[in-house]
């Protein structure tokens, strides 16, 4: 998770963490879902697909920015 306290650089090292589980699960397609809170870099980071050694990892951000609108509450 991105955003709101929580440590970008920390949520970008998945990429290594779910590497490490697909060569012990003998796959070479993964993905890492990062939900992004992120209102001003929402989406940043990562590229769509990123490598990790010969695996490669689809990275799919997904929107939980508060929507904020005249007399409503934020949404999530």
């Amino acid at each position: 998770m991105l955003g709101g306290g929580y440590d970008t650089p920390y949520a970008f090292k998945g990429t290594d963490q779910i590497g490490h589980y697909m060569e012990q699960r003998q796959v070479h397609l993964g993905y890492l879902v990062i939900i992004d809170g992120r209102t001003r870099d929402f989406g940043k980071g990562l590229r769509e697909t990123e490598t990790v050694g010969q695996l490669t990892v689809r990275v799919v951000f997904v929107d939980a920015r508060p929507k904020v609108g005249a007399g409503r509450s934020p949404k999530v």
